[in-house]
């Protein structure tokens, strides 16, 4: 697991990118977000896990597995939304440790242990002290490494990849035509 201080989630995306050949400008275009919201989504030190899940989808490419320090590749792993507020509970009883001692290690006011533990989405550098306080990687809770890869999931998975793809194409296709509709209406054309 990183050091908290030296952690910048920004630059360990941006270094993914140009090790593989990969521009911020593709992130964005893939992300459907303007290039200079990616450019200051990726200066900032920490971002929320839900926006990290949304960009290891979009590249193929497990970020969590990175913090954790496994090595990862492509379809190898599967990502999961966690219950990550329910997890850091279920690690405070098994440390036995109360909210409002908890709430003392992390420097907040006890009512904000409270909210933590109804979230489902976390800042990273918030996640990554968490982390550290209890020692545990709640980062692991974010995927599963496939265990085995054998045809009948490959293929389940790549009809469903298809399926997505297509519900895509024909959202595109169907504004596309909607567009067209209105300026036929428009030039009095029906």
């Amino acid at each position: 697991m990183p050091n908290f201080e030296d952690f910048h989630v920004g630059n360990m995306i941006i270094t993914y990118l140009k090790n593989n050949n990969l521009s911020q400008a593709h992130l964005a275009r893939v992300l459907e977000m303007p290039t200079s919201n990616m450019n200051r989504l990726l200066k900032r030190r920490s971002m929320d896990t839900d926006k990290l899940m949304e960009i290891s989808m979009k590249l193929r490419h497990n970020f969590f597995a990175d913090m954790c320090g496994e090595e990862n590749t492509g379809d190898s792993f599967v990502l999961t939304a966690a219950p990550i507020g329910r997890h850091i509970e279920n690690r405070l009883k098994d440390l036995k440790i109360t909210q409002l001692k908890f709430a003392t290690m992390l420097d907040v006011a006890s009512p904000e242990v409270s909210r933590l533990i109804k979230k489902t989405s976390f800042d990273v550098l918030r996640l990554l002290k968490i982390s550290h306080l209890l020692d545990y990687n709640f980062f692991q809770d974010f995927y599963k490494i496939k265990e085995n890869d054998n045809i009948e999931d490959n293929t389940f998975t790549a009809v469903i990849k298809r399926y997505e793809q297509l519900i895509i194409e024909n959202n595109k296709l169907q504004s596309e035509i909607s567009v067209l509709k209105q300026k036929l209406k428009d030039a009095g054309i029906d």
